[in-house]
């Protein structure tokens, strides 16, 4: 979560316990429930695979809004060949595991984009540096790359149908030390929503540009294919 709210979460956290000693797991949702329930973790920043309800509480925070992405260079192609979005350029994702790769599939397929080659990387991070340096297609959280949308690094995709927000819950089991987990899930709650309030300020404000490309909607329902050579 670079570039997000959760840097000054943590530094929030610890001021508000600053004996606390902590370490931080990175892993796909289900990988990090299981974790959660057989006591290796404490507290998971989750999108999917939760745990049976009676077993764990948790907090909402705020959803991200998903937007895709290209290079320049995949700008320029496909200004002159809107259509190829479809059939040329691969997609870049989170990993098959996670949620959001299943809702980009899900999302290709409403459009008639049918096997789609989607990329799937383990963090945001890498989805951004792979996007920006051309490599297809990214799926990310809008307020996430825009110093990159506003220098002209990224254009955005005007998509026929908005992509499905990204949403992240804090979790944990709710018989382990409840009032202190639920104290920190409600600081991470109260950090992402400053965050989402500041982030949606800027992108609305009257000085903020972006660069978009417009895509054309596939008619019928064609196959990703790779890119002739």
């Amino acid at each position: 979560m670079a570039h997000s709210w959760f840097p000054t979460f943590m530094q929030r956290l610890t001021e508000r316990y600053p004996r606390l000693i902590i370490e931080l797991t990175v892993d796909y949702s289900p990988a990090l429930n299981e974790r959660l329930n057989s006591n290796e973790l404490d507290i998971l920043l989750a999108m999917n695979g939760y745990l049976p309800s009676e077993q764990i509480d948790h907090e909402t925070l705020s959803p991200y809004e998903m937007g895709m992405f290209v290079s320049p260079r995949h700008a320029q192609m496909l200004s002159k060949r809107p259509d190829a979005w479809h059939s040329t350029l691969p997609f870049i994702s989170f990993g098959k595991l996670a949620r959001p790769y299943e809702e980009l599939v899900s999302y290709l397929a409403d459009q008639g984009v049918q096997q789609p080659r989607i990329h799937s990387v383990s963090t945001l991070m890498t989805i951004v540096r792979l996007t920006t340096e051309g490599l297809g297609i990214g799926a990310l959280p809008v307020a996430t790359v825009l110093d990159e949308w506003r220098r002209g690094e990224l254009f955005r995709l005007a998509l026929p149908a908005p992509l499905p927000a990204m949403h992240y819950d804090v979790i944990w089991r709710s018989a382990y030390h409840p009032r202190f987990c639920r104290g920190v899930g409600r600081l991470a709650q109260e950090c992402a929503l400053e965050y989402a309030a500041e982030k949606h300020t800027e992108i609305t404000n009257t000085c903020f540009t972006g660069c978009w490309v417009t895509p054309s909607v596939p008619s019928s329902t064609p196959k990703a294919t790779p890119p002739s050579i």
